[in-house]
């Protein structure tokens, strides 16, 4: 299931299956000047992205749980990598060894879990200000 909002803010797209966590980022997100879409799992972000194909805004960037049901954030990190080169991916992981391997992946930017949400913000900020230009 994907939850949308809608408007011309800078949009991203949350995917974590904490439900706790995902609606407190995309709480701090949106209070930060930023419209956000949510996905629970992997599959859920594939859907999100490809209704967003070609007819919509694209999102400015991807936050990614690397832990994640029915797509893993992994699988779902090489799929962005090869079909959404471009799209900036913040990858967030309690897990230091699964931040590791998704380094190896080729992933730009990880922040480890729990967040400290003026970093994520901060990291937030730098990657998809610069993707909206």
């Amino acid at each position: 299931m994907v939850a949308q909002n809608v408007d011309s803010r800078p949009r991203l797209l949350v995917v974590e299956d904490d439900h706790i966590l995902c609606e407190m980022l995309s709480v701090v997100l949106r209070a930060h000047g930023y419209a956000t879409e949510r996905a629970r799992d992997g599959a859920a972000a594939l859907q999100a992205l490809e209704l967003r194909r070609g007819n919509e805004p694209p999102f400015q960037l991807v936050l990614l749980d690397l832990r994640l049901p029915v797509l893993d954030g992994e699988k779902l990190l090489i799929y962005l990598q090869t079909h959404y080169a471009d799209l900036p991916v913040i990858v967030t992981s309690g897990d230091p060894a699964a931040l590791a391997a998704a380094r190896t992946l080729g992933a730009r930017v990880v922040i480890e879990k729990p967040l400290d949400f003026d970093a994520l913000l901060a990291l937030v900020d730098r990657h998809a200000r610069v993707s909206a230009r």
